[in-house]
């Protein structure tokens, strides 16, 4: 990478390899392009830049000529929230009765298989922001719909509901195998360093142990804890324990490693109102980016409020911010 790159373009650089769709990496793209400095030095990157912008250009082509057949329009749902998770699992795991208690929504619950057809997004509070659940169709060897799999490519995470007293872990293996058959890796923490143009989606994985209010479900929750100890976290879960619903919310936020950001303006008293979301290592550049573009050209520095040494601490462009900051931006 040629030198002298401003930290803007560091920023949008990074924002364009943690970006799923074709067109939010175009975006990131275009960025970089007019922030990096135009000189024989950098020649062959923007060369680079350019190609790979006409290449994502050709996969957008590629994916609406490829749809034109499929007429279900179940393969894209637009993100709302702080972030998107799916909810995978076999059949009869709880999904469906998960969603109804964590969220306003009302899907059909039933004792039979194959209850839910179709993606049911929901909402699910978390202190102050929303996450957003989809619960997919139940997946089998012999049953997974082609849209589940484009959902599952681009989401933020997924989610592993199994029933606990149901051979889980049987379940579980069985989930890994048939989604790396559709060249989706299940990761449980940290995603590795790919090739961006790779066939195999990473997902970050979380496995919600469901049902752990029957008899010996918590026993059984801890030897699937023990049993999947450095590949997965397991988190426990009942509709019917008050002290497990709450904690799925707060389970979900914490496995996404987010952070909650409150702007506050040059010169006028606090007041909180929504947070921005960001993952977390995010800097001043990165809010300042989400709050309005044109603020990053502009930006001199930022006063935090929160995790400084003192309050209302001058910080500079790359300072890190943590969950629950409180940031003042100054051009």
């Amino acid at each position: 990478m040629p030198a002298n790159l401003p930290p803007d373009y560091i920023a949008a650089e990074k924002r364009y390899r943690s970006s799923r769709s074709p067109e939010d990496k175009i975006q990131a793209l275009k960025e970089m392009f007019a922030i990096m400095p135009k000189h024989k030095g950098t020649d062959k990157l923007q060369a680079d830049i350019k190609k790979r912008i006409a290449k994502h250009k050709d996969e957008i082509e590629f994916k609406k000529a490829k749809s034109g057949h499929r007429k279900s329009g179940l393969d894209s749902i637009e993100r709302e929230g702080a972030a998107q998770v799916l909810l995978v699992g076999p059949p009869n795991a709880g999904k469906s009765s998960l969603v109804e208690a964590v969220t306003n929504a009302v899907p059909e619950v039933a004792d039979y298989p194959f209850t839910t057809r179709k993606p049911l997004p929901a909402m699910m509070p978390f202190e102050d922001v929303q996450i957003q659940l989809i619960d997919l169709p139940p997946v089998t060897p012999d049953y997974l719909e082609h849209w589940a799999v484009s959902l599952m490519r681009n989401t933020d995470a997924i989610f592993i509901v199994v029933d606990v007293n149901k051979d889980p872990l049987e379940k579980v293996e069985s989930l890994l195998k048939i989604l790396s058959g559709r060249k989706i890796s299940l990761i449980g923490d940290v995603l590795p360093e790919v090739d961006e143009f790779s066939p195999i989606a990473y997902q970050r994985t979380m496995i919600v142990a469901n049902k752990t209010d029957i008899d010996g479900g918590l026993v059984k929750f801890e030897e699937l804890k023990k049993a999947l100890a450095g590949r997965f976290s397991v988190l426990p879960f009942s509709c019917y324990n008050d002290d497990l619903i709450p904690g799925l919310a707060r389970g979900v936020f914490e496995f996404l490693d987010l952070i909650r950001v409150y702007t506050k303006v040059p010169g006028r008293k606090l007041e909180l109102t929504q947070p921005y979301v960001l993952p977390r290592g995010s800097t001043v550049v990165d809010l300042a980016h989400q709050v309005h573009r044109d603020l990053i050209g502009k930006l001199k520095f930022a006063k935090v409020w929160g995790s400084g040494k003192f309050e209302g601490q001058n910080v500079q462009k790359d300072y890190e911010m943590a969950d629950k900051d409180i940031v003042e931006l100054h051009q």
